[in-house]
Parts: structure tokens; sequence; C-alpha cells
């Protein structure tokens, strides 16, 4: 009998490894176990290249991403250097901590005890004017991007490409990961009338490049506005391709911004960002902001089955009811605030083939179909769109498909054009 009571133990173990076994290989088909090391481009600036900025007096636009692997922050390791004189910090949005919420106005500062001035690129300004470059001869850009067209990250970027180049300052960009990878390019193509801080070039919603492709691309695009050029050097980094999502090699992970609180919101905000623009909860004011959203007069199981009747195996999604909170330096005033909101969890399944843009659409297009005395869209999402005619074909009832192609000939003369700026292969 004891033997018999050792025999079952022994298969039960056997099986339970099995199915973990199972699990831990479809696992590894979406994210990578084992993510390898890669050097930033502030990385390759300290090893090699230090030359570059040594004995000019700089500054850095930059905010608390800006760790190199080991997570020391650029700014103490540049401080350590006799050579480097910096005399200026350049925040963005967020401010230099990250500790304010989005669109909060942001005053200048100063760096710890060191005295050096932090100015606010996102208050009263939202570009270094000529009295804050008067005596700067270099700007080192040093910021974490997630990827997507409305994080104003890269807003701020083309203001300071544009900032060099009026006041003929030299730009050296240390280059960092696109986060989403450097394959993807999906959405519309940014229209001129649609133009705001959340939409600063003619770029798609995904562009799949990194900061230093960006400043090179934009450097060309004010220059054929304005005729003025910037000087631009980028570092470049050691050891990235275009196949490499964030899950796929090390840097520590920082929040870049209040709400992108984890590696998987990151993949999920370019399409629930769109809701922002609507009068469902995005998830702002929870743990989970972009991975949940709702609102009161959704039922959740009406809307995941009909998200679900194409099988989608890229994405699961579970019903959730959660109430909206203020929470300082985070989401001091979201949607539905205190009030009950019926909605739906977000998991991506497979990172590889799920289509943020696509998503996102779709699910526009259920919500309109659920909830067309309830549900609204406004002007802000024709910001987010960059194009006024998404909402109208949404509201008109087109479907995803021709929506889709609605803007693929635009999105493909955009990777043509591209292809001259990318940096690695």
């Amino acid at each position: 009998m004891r033997y018999i009571k050792y025999l079952t133990a022994l298969f039960s173990f056997i099986f339970f490894m099995s199915c973990n076994a199972q699990k831990s290989e479809q696992a590894v088909t979406t994210v990578n176990a084992n993510p390898g090391k890669l050097s930033l481009g502030s990385e390759i600036l300290m090893a090699d290249s230090l030359h570059i900025i040594s004995n000019k007096n700089i500054a850095i636009v930059t905010n608390l991403s800006a760790v190199l692997s080991d997570g020391t922050h650029i700014i103490d390791t540049l401080l350590k250097k006799d050579e480097i004189k910096l005399m200026k910090i350049f925040s963005p949005e967020h401010g230099f901590k990250g500790k304010f919420s989005a669109g909060a106005d942001v005053k200048d500062s100063q760096y710890k005890d060191t005295g050096i001035p932090i100015i606010s690129l996102y208050g009263d300004k939202k570009a270094p004017d000529k009295n804050d470059l008067e005596d700067i001869e270099l700007i080192l850009f040093d910021i974490q991007d997630i990827g997507a067209r409305f994080y104003t990250y890269i807003s701020t970027l083309y203001n300071v490409v544009q900032s060099c180049a009026v006041n003929k300052i030299e730009l050296v960009v240390l280059d960092r990961p696109n986060p989403l990878g450097g394959k993807k390019v999906e959405g519309p193509i940014l229209k001129a009338d649609q133009k705001s801080f959340v939409g600063i070039a003619e770029i798609p919603v995904i562009h799949g490049m990194t900061t230093g492709e960006l400043s090179l691309m934009f450097a060309d695009f004010i220059f054929s506005e304005k005729s003025q050029k910037a000087d631009i050097k980028v570092i470049k980094m050691k050891d990235w391709n275009r196949e490499f999502t964030i899950y796929d090699y090390y840097i520590p992970w920082i929040k870049p911004s209040p709400n992108i609180k984890s590696k998987e919101t990151i993949f999920i905000y370019p399409a629930t960002c769109f809701l922002e623009g609507t009068n469902i909860s995005e998830g702002r004011g929870t743990d989970d902001p972009f991975l949940v959203i709702g609102a009161p007069f959704i039922n959740s199981d009406q809307l995941i089955n009909s998200l679900q009747k194409n099988n989608r195996t890229d994405v699961r999604f579970s019903p959730i009811t959660f109430t909206p909170v203020s929470i300082p330096g985070v989401s001091e005033f979201p949607k539905y605030r205190q009030k009950k909101c019926n909605g739906i969890k977000i998991e991506i399944i497979d990172h590889n083939t799920f289509s943020q843009i696509k998503f996102a659409v779709n699910l526009l297009i259920e919500l309109q179909k659920l909830y067309p005395a309830e549900f609204e869209m406004n002007e802000w999402i024709d910001k987010l769109f960059g194009d006024v005619k998404i909402r109208e074909m949404i509201l008109n009832n087109s479907g995803p498909d021709e929506i889709i192609s609605s803007w693929q000939t635009e999105l493909n003369e955009f990777l043509e054009l591209r292809n001259e700026y990318l940096l690695y292969d």
C-alpha cells in the first residue's frame, strides 16, 4: 500500500512538472526568458566618446529614465568627470523625477545640492529659448521613449532639435531602444491640421524608430520648413537590433512616466490611449492604467463576447469592476472618479502578433455598436489618430479593414522615407 502511494505521488509530480514545462514552452514564444545585454548610447559615450563633450559648457535634456545598465543616473556619472562642465538640465512632461501627472505644469527646480538648474520644458515653455542657451555649447539628449507618437517625449525631442537648429548649438543624442521594437510601424500619418504636442511630426502612431533615428528625421523636417539645419550626432547603441522588444534585452526598469507602470503597459498603451478621446476610462486612477478600461454603462461580458467573436488568440480579456480614485502625482482627476465602472482587463498573449492599432480600431467600433446612445468620442481622439476621418468612419459604421486600409498608401510612403534614417539592422 505504501508503494502504491509512493508511485501515485511520483506520477502526480511528473504530470505536474510536465504541465509546467508545457506552459513555460508556450511562454518563451512571446517573451525571452533570458534577455541579453546591450550597451546604451550613454554607455558608449562614457566608454570611448567622452572627448565629444569634454571641456565644453553642456546642457542635458533628461529625466529619471536616463540610467545606465548599472542603475546609475547619467547626471551622477557625468558629475564625477572633472572635464565635464554640466551647466543646465532640461526636463520634459512629468518633470525630472516623473512625479507630475499628465498635463500638469512643471516648475523649474535644482538638481540635488549641486545648484545646477533644472529648467522645465513642460510649463511656461516647451523648448529651450535663446536665454537658456546663451552660455551653452552643446546639448545632450537622453530620455527613454516608449515608441508611440502621442507620448510627448519625442515632441520635446522635436522642439530641442529645432532650438539647436535656430541657435546653432550641437545636439548629441544618446540613443536608447524602442521598447516596441524597430520593426512594427502602424497607424495613420499625422495630418498637418492635427499637429499638437501629442503629435508634433508627420509620422505614424507607432513609428518603430529610436530617439536617435527620429532626431535625424526631425532635423530634415525642420530644415524643409525653416531652412535651418541642426548639427546632430547620434551615439549609437551596441548590440541592439530591430527585432528586439523590451523583453529581449536587459536595462533597469524605470517608470518613464507615472502611468506607465510596467513593461506590459508599454505594449498596450498605443492601443488604449485612444480612449482618452472618449468617455471610456482608460484606467487612470487605478493600479493598472491602460490595462483596464471601462465605464458605468458597459456590460463586461457583452463587450468581451463582442471582442472575441473572431476567436482571438493574441490577447485575453477578463471582466472587471473598478472605481477610479484621485492619486496625487499620477492622476488627480480621472474619469468617473469615485464611480463604479464595469469593463475589461487586457492581457496580451502574443506580443509578436498583437497589433495595437488594429485592436484600438476594433475596440472603438465595438463600443460604438454596443452603446450608440452612451458612447462618445471627441476632438481629442482626432489629435491622437492625427486624422479627423478616423472618427468619422467609425461613426459611419465603416469596418476595421476599410479604416485601416484608408491610411495604408501614406504609411507605405513613410516606410520608404524612414529607411533613410535607420541606424540599426
